[in-house]
């Protein structure tokens, strides 16, 4: 028998399911690349190697005489692996008996919120390992001085090799940052899983994380944050019934597991962020009397 006309399939339940769960990945990605000045993500082959950058090096001294060969300036960009991309997956299942007792809102949709928070705090993580990575180091006696000599030191390290920076970043540990706050009001907001604070005291955009350790904050140019993706444009014609955007940030699907009387909710995680160059990188120290 032919299907109804304008009838709502499983198939098309499942496909919604996924559609929203990567429209939420990706707006909460948008926010914070919007906050950040990201305008575009590099969508890279599962398996590319990522990598971060030193460089060193000065201008020749000496002064030149007419005539004479031009002394030789030696900059050096030290390239090290930090590891592979891939797509990370993650399933869960909810049963019928879920659904008809807490509704689709809830043992679906909830659920499924849940496991897209936890992908994001992932990200974050492998994030904040980047950035632990840097090589400027200061000290301050408190939150303010130690995140104002991390700028002064950023500042200097970029002019050094002719860079600047329109946008510093500062990201700290939340205890710290309301420790030291106190009372005093403050308008956060919440971008992919992290507090942020516009403008933080006048040094510019924090962001609050305990992936931070307590008594540290890093600090480093917008512009140093690099965004990658999963190409996964291949997995559909394989077969596989994900949903994904197109910078292959995140996939999902979600299929009857009908042995089991339940749904499956797969995703596909393939967003990674890298601070990239290491000299652009600065750790301040929050220093204990």
């Amino acid at each position: 028998m032919a299907v109804i006309p304008n009838t709502t399939t499983a198939d098309a339940v499942n496909t919604a399911l996924s559609e929203l769960a990567v429209k939420q990945f990706t707006g909460d990605f948008d926010r914070l690349a919007g906050i950040l000045g990201i305008t575009g993500v590099e969508t890279v082959q599962a398996g590319h190697q990522l990598e971060q950058i030193e460089y060193s090096g000065t201008l020749a001294a000496g002064a030149y005489t007419e005539g004479d060969e031009v002394p030789l300036t030696k900059i050096t960009a030290i390239k090290k692996p930090i590891g592979k991309i891939d797509l990370k997956p993650y399933r869960r299942v909810t049963t019928a008996q879920a659904v008809l007792a807490s509704g689709m809102d809830v043992a679906v949709l909830g659920t499924d919120r849940k496991v897209m928070s936890l992908v994001r705090n992932g990200v974050v993580g492998d994030f904040i390992a980047t950035v632990k990575t840097g090589t400027g180091a200061v000290e301050g006696k408190n939150l303010q001085a130690a995140i104002a000599a991390a700028i002064g030191k950023l500042n200097a390290s970029m002019e050094g090799n002719g860079d600047a920076t329109s946008q510093v970043i500062v990201i700290a540990n939340t205890e710290d940052i309301y420790a030291y706050l106190g009372d005093a009001p403050v308008t956060t907001q919440t971008l992919f899983g992290m507090t942020y604070i516009a403008d933080f005291l006048g040094l510019g955009g924090l962001f609050a994380t305990s992936k931070v350790d307590k008594g540290a904050v890093y600090v480093t140019a917008a512009e140093n944050i690099k965004a990658y993706g999963v190409d996964m444009a291949g997995l559909n014609a394989a077969g596989f019934p994900y949903l994904s955007d197109e910078n292959g940030l995140i996939g999902v699907a979600h299929v009857p597991a009908l042995d089991r009387v339940s749904v499956e909710s797969d995703f596909i995680a393939g967003a990674r962020f890298v601070a990239e160059v290491t000299n652009y990188i600065v750790k301040g120290t929050i220093k204990v009397k």
